[in-house]
């Protein structure tokens, strides 16, 4: 977790690439840090390819729960929606800093800093096996 903490910090989350694209987001993150604080859950998200997403998080649940949907990006837009129809609460302006390597994602009332970071197979195994009812989504 120390570790964790420490690559967040290194994030600026001021700095500012006008030229995001789908190449930059693709691949698996993992929520290091909300509005400048250390997060008390976990969210994996892997954005694919084909524009599609799965959010693997334990937020207020005990195992972790797997949402999927899809996303668009334009220009420095990120926007999306589950599948079962609700969109993502916010629209977010997208950043990524190279050095280190860090996913910015600013809404209307937050800042999620995500770093580079497979999702582990016991983490998806879980989520595949559970399902809640109304918990509340991360994004």
């Amino acid at each position: 977790a120390v570790m964790l903490v420490l690559a967040a910090v290194g994030c600026d989350k001021e700095s500012e690439n006008i030229r995001v694209t789908l190449d930059d987001i693709v691949g698996e993150w993992h929520l290091v840090e909300m509005n400048n604080k250390e997060v008390p859950f976990s969210v994996y998200i892997v954005f694919n390819d084909d524009e599609s997403f799965d959010i693997y998080q334990q937020v207020y649940e005990l195992s972790y729960v797997k949402y999927s949907g899809n996303y668009t990006l334009e220009g420095a837009i990120l926007e999306g929606s589950y599948l079962d129809g609700y969109d993502w609460k916010n629209s977010y302006k997208v950043s990524i800093q190279s050095s280190p390597k860090c996913l910015i994602l600013k809404g209307d009332d937050e800042v999620l800093v995500y770093e580079p970071c497979a999702v582990p197979d016991d983490v998806k195994a879980e989520a595949e096996g559970t399902r809640a009812i109304d918990a509340e989504r991360h994004l």
